[in-house]
Formats: C-alpha cells, structure tokens, sequence
C-alpha cells in the first residue's frame, strides 16, 4: 500500500517539477508565485521521500532506523527514525508515515 502511495507522490512531485520549470523559464513571473511554486515541490518532495523511507530506505538510511512496527493504517512494517519521534521525559513516542502515534515501550515487552 506505501508503494502504491508513494508512485502517486512521485507522479504529484513531477507535475509539480515541471511546472515549476515551465515557470522559471518564462518571462515577467511574479517572484512571489515563483516561491509558492517552489514551496509546493519542496513539500511534495519531502512528502514523498518521507513516505518511501517508511517502506524502503536506502541502505545507509537503515543506519539511522530506530524501531520498525507493524502500521495497521497502511497493514504493512514500516520503519521509524530518530526524527520521527518526541522526545520528551519517558520513552520516545514515535510518529507514524500514517500519522498515528507509537510508544516505543509497547514494542519493547
């Protein structure tokens, strides 16, 4: 189901791309319309790379994976990542690609 996600993610990111080089290539665009356009691809890249690091790192992101769970939302494993949790005082609770919350103790026992 993440890939299937994903390849809709990535197909938005190439429209948005082209679109933005269509955008920088032509004459008198706003600069404000160009930074919106720019924000978008940024979102939507960030998105989509977010997305396939939950069902697929690359091998040196599998360094930095902290704890894989099983995702009901998407019912697969997906993995999570120091950057996917809140820190605060007890254990780490971890924010899944699906949006839910996971408490690293439950995985633990």
């Amino acid at each position: 189901m993440l890939r299937g996600l994903f390849l809709d993610q990535f197909d938005d990111l190439l429209t948005a791309w082209r679109s933005h080089d269509r955008l920088r290539s032509a004459v008198d665009v706003p600069l404000q319309q160009l930074a919106a356009s720019r924000d978008r691809l940024d979102h939507l890249r960030n998105k989509a790379n977010e997305t396939r690091r939950a069902f697929a790192p690359e091998s040196r992101e599998l360094e930095a994976v902290l704890l894989t769970t099983f995702c009901g939302t998407y019912d697969e494993t997906v993995f999570l990542y120091q950057n996917d949790a809140a820190w605060k005082a007890g254990p780490p609770r971890f924010r899944c690609v699906c949006g839910s919350t996971i408490d690293e103790a439950a995985h633990l026992t």
